[in-house]
């Protein structure tokens, strides 16, 4: 599977690998330079090209999250790495290397990920299977779009609550369980490999395929959306937060700002319903 889990002794990681049909060049860009970064994984990134610069991640103001590590490896087109700054493992004790390595053989790309230093210590489950989660979402992310839509800036489509704001302690667990959201059925009831329907309105109706349904027992979902030139469909939470959004790419603008209202009527409607 392209994202799996390995324990060595007294640690674990998260490993990703999958294969393009691109050039190295282009798998590097995807991953150092921040326009294409925006395209497949955080709203906005800062890269430092060099060892000892910086890397930062920030999802503001969909949700408040940054993530900033030093770069402890950078060679162009073959592996970049990061680990957190000295202050962040003083004040957190997590203390991780992540790296990214490109090889190429039999006319493919190949890259793949390591995300290691994780203690299986019980009390570092929650950050682990937190990493796990969001990774098996964004390297999926960043797979898809290498192989379908390489140099096609992404709009994002998004809606987003904080639980302590709003005073609503599990809305993934709402709407999951509501039957209102998708046509026909509930999101619990999909598998892997259905076709899901979420209707806007009557003529705008977002159609794909489920690609992931609480993987490893996380709730997210993810989704192809074929009606809407291969885009991607999530809906997802946190410890503090819930969102959905959808990844659009190649969108009429006019097209793109009617479908944003009608999104984020649709998630407000389903939300005030009763649990």
């Amino acid at each position: 599977m392209p994202v799996y889990k390995q324990i060595e002794g007294n640690h674990r990681a998260i490993i990703g690998e999958f294969e393009f049909d691109l050039a190295p060049q282009d798998v590097w860009r995807a991953l150092t330079d921040p326009e294409e970064i925006a395209n497949w994984f955080s709203l906005r990134a800062r890269v430092e090209g060099k060892v000892n610069g910086e890397i930062q991640f920030d999802w503001k103001p969909l949700f408040d999250f940054e993530w900033i590590d030093r770069i402890t490896i950078w060679e162009p087109d073959k592996r970049l790495a990061f680990a957190p700054r000295p202050e962040t493992v003083a004040k957190e004790g997590l203390d991780y290397l992540c790296e990214f390595v490109i090889t190429t053989g039999k006319g493919k790309t190949k890259l793949t990920m390591v995300h290691s230093g994780f203690s299986t210590d019980a009390k570092w489950d929650d950050e682990f299977d937190s990493y796990f989660g969001g990774w098996n979402y964004e390297l999926f992310s960043l797979s898809h779009y290498l192989t379908h839509h390489f140099g096609k800036q992404r709009r994002l489509i998004w809606t987003a609550l904080n639980y302590a704001e709003h005073g609503i302690t599990n809305p993934y667990k709402h709407l999951a369980d509501s039957t209102g959201l998708f046509a026909e059925k509930s999101l619990r009831s999909f598998k892997v490999g259905d076709t899901f329907r979420f209707p806007l309105n009557e003529s705008e109706i977002i159609q794909g395929k489920v690609v992931q349904l609480e993987p490893d027992g996380h709730d997210q979902f993810a989704g192809v959306i074929e009606s809407l030139n291969q885009g991607l469909f999530r809906i997802g939470a946190g410890q503090r937060f819930f969102f959905a959004w959808l990844a659009l790419y190649d969108m009429d603008e006019q097209r793109a700002v009617r479908i944003e209202k009608l999104f984020h009527e649709r998630f407000a409607a389903a939300l005030a319903q009763p649990a």
